[in-house]
């Protein structure tokens, strides 16, 4: 009898000494921790971006807070959920924090297509085998306005002013500026507002102060432009028209000042701009 209960107690022992050691040698939730540290990484370890173009990092393996910040905010930004946006020309790092540990993405920054867009704050706009850059708080719209035709308007928000490019294809060779201004032989405030007459009806449009000159782009061209005030029933706006010829184009840009923005200086970066692309 005393033989049986030593054995049971024995066995009751050897059974709780197993369940003991089992829940000290088996840490399940350590191993948890352990595993989720090992597999945390970040989308991308390095980056090659263009100025103005976007992306998005993410942290996987993890269900921490990830908290982010970039080395250098004139070259890349990101926001809190990891939108990187290339800014200018250069390096920055890209560090995502997770439990205090720190996860990075080396972001390099070129320009793009055209040099003129130098940062985030300019975009590249290409319309028929050219590009040209303005600032970015114009809004654009455009296209085909017949064969050959091509035309671009540049809206600034909640204003009347604007900027419209128009390109025509010559399928010749770029002519001079001297072949540009001659074009324009004879013009006048009478002449303009015939036009304007013609378009709009007469005594719908006043045309007054009209002057020319020629304005010389950064990029080796010359235009030949005149400036006058026209007034409508709305407004009265200063109308600056650019013309010039680049390969086998014949362009017109037209800076629309209403408010007094002084937007011919976006329409004259936007002249210099101008590349062929095709």
């Amino acid at each position: 009898m005393m033989k049986s209960i030593r054995l049971k107690l024995m066995a009751i022992a050897l059974v709780v000494a197993v369940t003991v050691a089992t829940s000290i040698t088996v840490p399940f939730i350590g191993n948890v921790a352990v595993a989720e540290a090992a597999t945390v990484k970040i989308s991308e370890s390095k980056l090659n971006m263009e100025i103005a173009a976007t992306t998005t990092l993410k942290v996987t393996g993890t269900k921490s807070k990830v908290t982010w910040k970039t080395s250098n905010k004139t070259v890349a930004t990101v926001t809190s959920k990891g939108v990187v946006t290339a800014q200018s020309a250069g390096t920055a790092k890209i560090t995502a924090t997770v439990s205090k540990k720190n996860y990075t993405c080396t972001v390099t920054v070129v320009p793009g297509i055209n040099p003129y867009q130098t940062s985030a704050n300019f975009q590249e706009i290409q319309m028929a085998g050219l590009s040209f850059v303005a600032p970015n708080i114009y809004e654009v719209s455009g296209d085909e306005v017949a064969e050959g035709s091509y035309k671009a308007v540049l809206k600034l928000p909640d204003s009347l002013s604007s900027i419209t490019v128009i390109a025509n294809v010559t399928g010749t060779e770029a002519v001079s500026y001297e072949d540009v201004m001659a074009s324009f032989e004879g013009l006048s405030e009478e002449n303009l507002q015939a036009s304007f007459d013609a378009t709009y009806g007469a005594g719908n449009t006043a045309v007054s102060d009209l002057s020319a000159f020629a304005y010389e782009s950064q990029n080796g061209t010359t235009s030949f432009a005149y400036s006058f005030l026209l007034t409508t029933e709305k407004a009265t706006a200063r109308m600056i028209s650019y013309n010039l010829s680049i390969d086998d184009y014949s362009i017109e840009v037209i800076s629309r000042d209403v408010e007094g923005y002084d937007i011919y200086i976006d329409a004259e970066y936007l002249i210099d701009s101008l590349m062929y692309v095709q």
